[in-house]
């Protein structure tokens, strides 16, 4: 029979994998991940020759997701033995949601007061407050070039409607594999995530059209998920001590997370 996914020591944690109800970790290494992926979007829309790629920022920023959320379901469920999901979603919700309502708030009353709302804006707003932003851009025909001609005053919320299906999505699905997987719950949750990434691949290279691509919560999927995978990577011992728990190792990581990233910003074409 096989031994049980290894247990983690809290002192040696990259993410603290205690009570996920007391205050969340701070890493300053992510802060500084995020700093690049702003950065490569502002280089991007400044129309700099040399960082075509810079649009990958907002990919990076998906990727940061799912491997928080995911080291925080990890956490939860390794505290307790089980994930409870009404808690987590709340807390996601809380932190996420009241900044976006009063974002939309603002802009609606902006438009009302200025004579400009529209009947089309009208309903990108509805749609950004039940977080479908990106569907509805998709099912109105918006193509990507329309984030440079003249884009919704709300376009941008169709990131955070991905970002919003996801944590609905991905911890049922974790909650259930490693409910499931008992004696082996990284494994399970890993062997999903896994296949889910494959499915979304799946669906990107199966469509043709960029905007589809683009705004898909289903081709979207994979950047989420390369996270989540990373996360449970980074939960089991033996890779924690051939990278984060060592010299070596860390600056191997950084090194190759420094050149991919640099790399895809350059010589990524649009």
């Amino acid at each position: 029979m096989s031994p049980p996914d290894e247990p983690i020591s809290r002192s040696r944690a990259f993410i603290r994998f205690g009570d996920p109800s007391s205050e969340p970790v701070h890493l300053p290494a992510l802060d500084g991940v995020r700093g690049l992926a702003v950065m490569a979007v502002v280089l991007f829309h400044g129309n700099w020759d040399w960082a075509r790629g810079g649009f990958l920022g907002v990919s990076l920023f998906f990727t940061l997701s799912g491997f928080l959320i995911t080291s925080l379901l990890i956490a939860e469920h390794r505290s307790r033995r089980y994930v409870d999901l009404s808690a987590f979603w709340g807390r996601r919700f809380r932190r996420l949601l009241p900044a976006a309502w009063l974002t939309l708030a603002a802009v609606a009353i902006a438009l009302v007061s200025l004579g400009e709302m529209t009947t089309e804006v009208r309903g990108d707003i509805w749609a950004a407050l039940a977080n479908v932003a990106n569907w509805r851009f998709l099912a109105a025909g918006s193509s990507y070039n329309d984030l440079f001609a003249s884009p919704s005053p709300v376009r941008h919320f169709w990131s955070l409607a991905i970002e919003e299906q996801a944590y609905l999505v991905v911890p049922f699905v974790a909650a259930l594999a490693m409910r499931f997987g008992r004696r082996r719950p990284l494994t399970a949750l890993g062997t999903v995530l896994a296949l889910g990434w494959a499915a979304s691949v799946a669906a990107t290279l199966s469509v043709t059209r960029s905007d589809r691509v683009y705004y898909g919560t289903d081709t979207r999927a994979s950047e989420l998920l390369v996270g989540a995978l990373l996360a449970v990577a980074v939960a089991h011992e033996p890779f924690r001590k051939a990278t984060v728990n060592s010299l070596i190792g860390r600056w191997t990581v950084v090194s190759l997370g420094a050149v991919a990233l640099v790399v895809s910003i350059v010589l990524w074409n649009r």
